[in-house]
């Protein structure tokens, strides 16, 4: 640092080049043991849904994104009649200014009684996150969360066993 005055401070920083063959490539994430099954992803925060899109499609799962409660219900109907169900939404408790997870769950829940749904919040203080199953919900993920337990989570609902007890 170089304080000059009248002129102000002057600082600098010399940091370390490192070459990029000496830093370790990632190693791939193993596709989760439900992969491949189509997942709607409801958010209102931009930067949440690439970050879960882009984990869920490491994971091996077909992902569609909304950024509020009538975009997904207009891709659920959308892939309903296509013939490609989604296995599993995973909705924001609230939403800014519109449907929030619950009533979304609601409307997809009399549309396909099978569809399994997920709450994700912030809110850990609130009933519905509490006790989702009586709220209409598989299960509930705490945000933020890790990989590990987003995995955890999509394969307990999805209702494949974890990889340990498959061995036959």
């Amino acid at each position: 640092l170089e304080s000059v005055s009248p002129s102000g401070t002057r600082a600098v920083c010399h940091l370390p080049v490192r070459r990029r063959d000496t830093v370790a490539p990632l190693a791939p994430v193993p596709p989760a043991p439900c992969a491949g099954q189509r997942l709607l992803v409801m958010d209102d925060e931009p930067g949440l849904r690439d970050i879960l899109h882009q984990a869920l499609v490491c994971l091996g799962y077909t992902i569609e994104m909304a950024g509020d409660g009538p975009s997904a219900l207009e891709l659920h109907e959308r892939a309903a009649q296509a013939g490609a169900p989604f296995a599993a939404a995973l909705l924001d408790l609230t939403m800014h200014g519109g449907m929030g997870g619950p009533e979304v769950a609601r409307v997809l829940r009399a549309r396909d009684p099978g569809l399994r749904a997920i709450l994700m919040s912030g809110y850990h203080h609130e009933e519905v996150f509490r006790d989702p199953v009586r709220h209409g919900f598989d299960a509930a993920l705490a945000k933020p969360f890790s990989m590990d337990r987003l995995t955890a989570v999509l394969t307990q609902v999805l209702g494949v066993p974890p990889p340990a007890a498959r061995r036959v």
